[in-house]
């Protein structure tokens, strides 16, 4: 999990995302994360810290992340901006 940059910029593009409790499956880079459905998100940070966030539709959550896990995460259409 190295590459990630400690700065965050306004995000230039999106991809949808399938949980995975093994696969990083942010884009490098991403700079935030946003949900259709809202619920929790296990995550995997940059850095390799794993935490639970609370996710909302209609917004970003801020972070550069690696992962998102399907183990502990609730929030569906999960997409991660980069």
């Amino acid at each position: 999990m190295t590459g990630f940059s400690t700065k965050i910029t306004v995000p230039s593009g999106a991809k949808s995302v399938t949980p995975s409790d093994t696969e990083d499956n942010c884009t490098k880079g991403t700079r935030g994360l946003g949900c259709l459905s809202a619920g929790d998100a296990s995550v995997v940070y940059g850095n390799g810290d794993t935490v639970v966030i609370g996710l909302v539709p209609g917004g970003v959550y801020p972070g550069h992340f690696a992962r998102v896990n399907a183990t502990g995460t609730a929030a569906t259409g999960i997409t991660c901006h980069y």
